[in-house]
């Protein structure tokens, strides 16, 4: 199993109107996607098996979709950072993933901006909730926001 970070799912059906007009479903492709990503390390999948997901839905060009990929990126870097620590190798597989999606810089800066700000606000709102702050939650504090921001 991979590291925790997905948990898998069940895959949904196609609903009537997708049976008979024989249309894929973008849903079903951000699940076997998700379920991949929950059985296999990062290291043992491929593009290709990506790819051939993404094409067997037709969910490639739906924006949606590409929504619902930037997310995973989001999902491993966040479990990365339950620590609030990277190793070499989380960066590593972060890299893996950043290309095995498709990802664009643009979207990957989106993601670690969204992931860095929450991380960052809710020790921020916990350190002033009682109206004054300490030196280590201070430091704590800074040494966050030079990571996210």
């Amino acid at each position: 199993m991979f590291n925790n970070a997905f948990k898998r799912m069940p895959l949904k059906k196609r609903n009537l109107f997708q049976k008979l007009f024989h249309r894929p479903s973008p849903d079903i492709a951000v699940i076997e996607i998700n379920n991949l990503l929950a059985t296999l390390s990062i290291e043992n999948i491929s593009i290709s098996e990506i790819a051939a997901i993404e094409k067997k839905n037709k969910a490639y060009a739906k924006k949606d979709f590409r929504a619902h990929v930037a997310a995973f990126y989001a999902t491993y870097l966040q479990h990365c950072l339950k620590n609030l620590y990277v190793s070499d190798t989380e960066i590593k597989r972060l890299k893996m993933l950043k290309k095995l999606l498709s990802l664009d810089m643009p979207t990957i800066l989106q993601q670690h901006a969204k992931v860095g700000d929450e991380l960052y606000h809710k020790p921020f709102k916990e350190a002033i909730s009682d109206s004054s702050l300490t030196r280590s939650e201070t430091s704590f504090l800074f040494k966050l926001e030079k990571t996210f921001h």
